[in-house]
């Protein structure tokens, strides 16, 4: 497999523990936990709407390339890629309108969490079991290293734990609170 569909993989494996998360607080009976809410819906404005779903754009860029007639559904994955940066910046607004402390927002909240987990599972399933496998296949070692120079990758913030407190952390903390 590409080093670059393993990085891939490995972020939505990370993200799923995320997803899990959002979950978790979606059905609790209690508040949910508004801050760690917060934290994991910046992370998802700071790094895979900005670096993760730029990476897989280009390796859709390069299927079309090998098939111009056949694009209906990887244009349908790019544009779930708008519509989750989209989604998580109206999540983001409800967060903060709950974080203030806005009455009605917590069931609003619920359902738009729930929705945002569904939405975000569903689009990392169709990557992983159609387009990573026929990417992997359909794209030449060369390609994969053009690819792999192309791309712009700051360290992942949460999840490999340069820039912050790692996923790891953050799930301990959440167990422990």
């Amino acid at each position: 497999m590409p080093a670059l569909l393993e990085i891939l993989e490995q972020e939505h494996s990370d993200m799923r523990r995320l997803l899990d998360l959002i979950k978790t607080e979606a059905d609790t009976a209690r508040t949910p936990d508004l801050d760690l809410l917060h934290e994991i819906v910046e992370y998802c404005l700071a790094y895979p709407d900005q670096y993760h779903h730029p990476k897989e754009d280009l390796i859709y860029a390069a299927l079309r390339r090998h098939d111009p007639e056949g694009t209906g559904a990887i244009d349908d994955i790019v544009a779930e890629h708008r519509e989750l940066a989209v989604a998580t910046k109206e999540m983001a607004t409800v967060l903060e309108v709950a974080r203030a402390g806005r009455e009605g927002t917590c069931r609003d909240l619920r359902v738009m969490l729930r929705s945002f987990v569904r939405s975000y599972r569903d689009h990392m399933r169709k990557e992983d079991q159609e387009f990573f496998p026929y990417a992997s296949c359909t794209l030449s070692p060369e390609e994969w290293a053009d690819l792999a120079d192309e791309i712009v990758d700051p360290t992942d913030p949460l999840m490999r734990a340069k820039a912050g407190e790692s996923l790891d952390e953050l799930l301990a903390r959440n167990r422990a609170g």
